[in-house]
């Protein structure tokens, strides 16, 4: 036997050795090594035993030293904490880790389990999720802070992603093992963490790298940033198509319904437009700022629901049942943005943009600051393209005088401060806001005189008027009947006219303008 190394090692693969240990000697886990079936198995080496570490009351432990083998220096064997409080779980545990070369403390209560981490000095605590009275993974959290150089294992009967972030975050396992799990992983785990002679965390300072380590780690980092902003972009970029897709898709239900309504060209869409303006002077959310504009864009997409003559009449020409059916547009409108993901707040604008400041308007009759932001912004960029925009002469009246439309509306039906704030948009960007230089209507509003403000194409790409044409009653017959063959499917953009308006054609008198 060789004195130098402390006695002769053997490999042993077997519980069962056990029995073979000359009175004097134990085992001792030096490793973990892999056998052809896969499973971890523990390798220990034989050595002399030494005298164990006692707690005061505890019952003695170990191989009693045989007389005639002079006694040797103390070798402290580990302790291991065990916390189960099902009994059938600590029989399985305790048969588990018989192989295992430590002490085991075996306790149901995690109260007792904190009083004997508090006396004794244990490198590993195991416990069993779930306990009485507090979880597994704060029972580790409080074993971490009560002696952070034990190691922590947490075996659980049913591990979700939450768990395993608190079990890491909170309590600091070391190792984490989910049901089913067998003996031999579990000791494999054990070993594993008596071999860890530092616990995490007390590891001497690394060295400083060297001037060529530290260039590759800077130049590492750099590409590694570079990256992260790539893949970041790629999922903003792919993120504003996404939302470019279902905006496009919210236009084009909005089109359907004004095909079948008297306003002028792409209302929706304009509303969305001044509505989104004026969201963001607010400052509002972006996400707010976003339902905002949807629910712009489907403010009228109940009318879907409303016969098509009932929209075509005049608002003065309905009767007290046709105006009832036509104010129920808000309602199905609700409903159906109520039916897209996420759009629970822009549905609520949807509903309230008829609402009136006095409290004189509909479904609710909600007043002043009951009505929802998003629906009082809505119902002044509403009132406005109506003004600026009048069937009768849709390309005829100024910015100017649709202002003046709000202002005689603020403080009964629309909110002052947002007619305000509508008003220093318009003023201060004029010329360069959409819809003030051109506007966009439907074929069936075209008159002669107008002119053309983009070239005229198609859905099959054909050009059939440049922009800049004077449309003459024989173009506008010509379009109509080329639309049967090969629709217009967008709107005709024409060139806006100032003339002086007469008092029946004013915004202020234009019944329009109440729809």
């Amino acid at each position: 036997m060789d004195s130098s190394t402390g006695g002769p090692k053997l490999a042993i693969l077997r519980q069962s050795c056990f029995s073979l240990l000359a009175p004097g000697f134990s085992l001792r886990a030096s490793r973990c090594s892999t056998v052809g079936s896969g499973r971890g198995v523990p390798v220990f080496e034989l050595t002399r035993c030494r005298p164990i570490r006692r707690r005061t009351g505890s019952a003695p432990r170990g191989p009693v030293l045989h007389p005639s083998i002079e006694t040797i220096p103390a070798v402290e064997r580990p302790l291991i904490l065990v916390v189960a409080h099902d009994p059938r779980v600590r029989a399985d545990l305790r048969e588990a880790l018989a192989a295992v070369p430590a002490d085991l403390d075996v306790v149901a209560e995690p109260a007792e389990a904190l009083d004997r981490l508090a006396a004794t000095s244990y490198a590993v605590v195991l416990a069993h999720q779930p306990l009485p009275q507090m979880e597994g993974t704060a029972l580790l959290a409080r074993a971490q802070a009560t002696a952070p150089s034990c190691r922590r294992i947490l075996l659980t009967d049913r591990l979700d992603a939450d768990l395993a972030l608190r079990a890491i975050n909170e309590g600091g396992v070391f190792r984490l093992l989910n049901a089913p799990w067998t003996p031999d992983e579990l000791a494999g785990a054990v070993l594993q963490a008596l071999e860890e002679d530092a616990p995490p965390g007390s590891a001497p300072p690394p060295e400083a790298p060297t001037e060529s380590e530290h260039a590759s780690l800077v130049a590492l980092n750099h590409s590694l940033k570079k990256k992260v902003m790539e893949r970041t972009w790629e999922v903003v970029e792919l993120n504003r198509r996404l939302q470019q897709s279902f905006l496009a898709a919210v236009q084009a239900m909005a089109r359907l319904e004004e095909m079948h309504s008297r306003v002028v060209g792409n209302h929706s869409k304009r509303v969305a437009a001044w509505a989104r303006l004026m969201a963001e002077r607010l400052d509002l959310p972006p996400s707010q700022v976003w339902q905002v504009e949807v629910a712009a864009t489907l403010h009228d997409i109940g009318k879907t629901h409303t016969d098509p003559a009932i929209l075509m009449k005049p608002p003065a020409a309905l009767s007290k049942r046709e105006r009832i059916i036509l104010r129920m547009h808000v309602i199905h409108g609700e409903a159906i943005v109520r039916l897209l993901p996420d759009l629970e707040e822009a549905a609520r604008y949807v509903r309230s943009h008829h609402e009136r400041i006095d409290g004189t308007g509909y479904p609710d009759r909600l007043q002043g600051q009951d009505i929802p932001l998003g629906a009082r912004i809505i119902a002044v960029a509403n009132i406005y393209d109506h003004a600026l925009h009048p069937r009768e002469s849709p390309a005829s009246a100024s910015p100017e005088e649709a202002l003046l439309t709000l202002q005689e509306k603020a403080g009964s039906r629309l909110d002052p401060d947002l007619v305000r704030l509508l008003t220093e948009i318009v003023l201060e960007n004029e010329g360069d806001l959409p819809g003030l230089r051109e506007v966009e209507i439907h074929l069936r509003d075209l008159q002669p005189g107008m002119v053309l403000a983009r070239d005229l194409i198609t859905s099959r790409n054909v050009l059939l008027l440049k922009a800049g044409t004077p449309l003459q009653q024989e173009h506008i017959e010509r379009l109509l009947q080329h639309h049967v063959q090969d629709p217009i499917l967008d709107g005709i953009f024409i060139r806006r006219t100032f003339p002086a308006l007469d008092a029946a054609a004013t915004p202020a008198a234009n019944p329009s303008a109440e729809a």
